[in-house]
């Protein structure tokens, strides 16, 4: 009697034994697999940014006055007189928002709520007169044209400090700049 009493104490001891190493083994499956899970996640999206800043490089490039480099800041955007020389003068961009409004199917009686601006603009090396670099946006909301007008002064006066390069500016104007910078009055050049 008291050897089967030992012996079973020794098999449940045994089978908790075994509970306790399945349960574990289980556990370090589970872990790894949730492990596994946050770096794939975690990967998925450090390529979706990779491919994203790409294609934004891609379409920005293709944007930028390659006349207008660090080099010769200036002699180009950081020279008061450069807007006045490279801008398209005032009837052509009349001419010209007053097409995007209705290749859009805008009231011409609503065209004061939009802007026509630049996607890259001159003041950080956009090309004037390229079709592709011009656009409308509203003037109010999150990403309104006075909010990008606003950023893209704070970002000309810090490259034109020499305290942000030209090409982050360029970046940081063609990206997603109105999530990334909610409060642009407060905003310093070391913000990019």
């Amino acid at each position: 009697m008291k050897f089967c009493s030992i012996r079973l104490r020794i098999s449940v001891y045994n089978c908790s034994v075994r509970q306790c190493a399945l349960r574990q083994v289980s556990r370090v499956r589970r872990d790894l697999v949730k492990s596994r899970l946050k770096t794939g996640i975690t990967l998925a999206a450090m390529a979706l940014a990779l491919l994203t800043s790409f294609s934004a490089n891609a379409e920005e490039n293709r944007l930028i006055d390659r006349h207008v480099t660090q080099l010769n800041l200036n002699q180009t955007i950081c020279d008061a007189r450069y807007l006045d020389k490279v801008t398209p003068s005032f009837d052509s961009q009349a001419q010209r928002k007053e097409q995007l409004l209705k290749e859009r199917g805008i009231d011409s009686r609503n065209a004061t709520v939009y802007a026509f601006e630049f996607r890259v603009p001159i003041l950080l090396g956009g090309i004037p007169d390229l079709v592709d670099n011009v656009d409308l946006r509203r003037w109010d909301g999150a990403a309104g044209a006075r909010r990008k007008r606003r950023l893209t002064v704070v970002l000309r006066h810090c490259v034109c400090a020499g305290k942000v390069p030209l090409h982050r500016a360029q970046v940081t104007i063609s990206g997603d700049w109105s999530a990334r910078f909610a409060h642009l009055w407060s905003l310093s050049c070391r913000d990019f």
